[in-house]
């Protein structure tokens, strides 16, 4: 009887090991989470930076119409032809980066929920086995 309860007592101290490595690695993933979601708020933040400069721009355009015909002319060479092609694959980047994060941010959940299902499994097969050891113990006091 004995044995059994040192037995059972060692699956608990084992359980309670890996008890502890689940949540530290729960924290981990949190903490990891935290910081993807702080990088998907300034990539937010910088695309909103570029729609109100391309806002305030495109203002300027209109309040410059006078100048159209020769400046618009080189306006358009310049930005069609340069600023363009490099704003789109900017946002494009942007808009890829922010979807991985996403994805990321996704996949750290579901590691996290499982984690927490093993905690509450782990949780359960300690409380399993502390009332294992207490019947035991008195199955063996009563033997006595």
């Amino acid at each position: 009887m004995s044995n059994d309860i040192a037995i059972l007592q060692s699956k608990q101290i084992s359980l309670n090991a890996e008890l502890s490595n689940l949540q530290s690695e729960i924290q981990m993933l949190n903490e990891k989470k935290q910081r993807l979601n702080k990088a998907k708020i300034k990539l937010t933040t910088k695309i909103q930076e570029f729609q109100g400069h391309q806002r305030a721009f495109n203002k300027l355009h209109i309040e410059n119409n006078k100048w159209r015909g020769q400046l618009e002319r080189k306006f358009n060479n310049i930005y069609y032809e340069q600023m363009v092609p490099e704003l789109n694959k900017y946002v494009q980047k942007i808009h890829v980066t922010r979807d991985e994060l996403e994805n990321s941010i996704r996949g750290l959940n579901s590691r996290i929920n499982a984690k927490q299902s093993e905690v509450s499994s782990t949780k359960r097969g300690i409380a399993n086995l502390k009332s294992e050891i207490t019947i035991k113990k008195k199955k063996e006091a009563d033997e006595k």
